[in-house]
């Protein structure tokens, strides 16, 4: 799709110079660029909320360590 967008002199004058520095196109620069701030944005978004079921029960087993993986991978290897 063609548009038309306006921009300062001196960025239009930079990324101009990057583009030919990096072996691309204007189009590819720009295109490249707003993909990667969407995405980034996208990725600073708040996930939406998720209710977790909970159980009733006297807490953490005695020995179990929930702060160790390994504690945690050994006693359920023993279960």
């Amino acid at each position: 799709m063609r548009t038309t967008v306006r921009l300062a002199d001196d960025l239009m004058r930079e990324v101009k110079q990057h583009a030919l520095k990096t072996d691309r196109t204007l189009t590819q620069l720009i295109q490249e660029a707003l993909v990667n701030l969407i995405e980034r944005e996208k990725s600073q978004e708040s996930p939406r909320v998720i209710e977790l079921t909970t159980f009733r029960g006297d807490g953490v087993q005695p020995g179990v360590d929930i702060n160790s993986n390994a504690n945690l991978l050994e006693n359920m290897d023993n279960l």
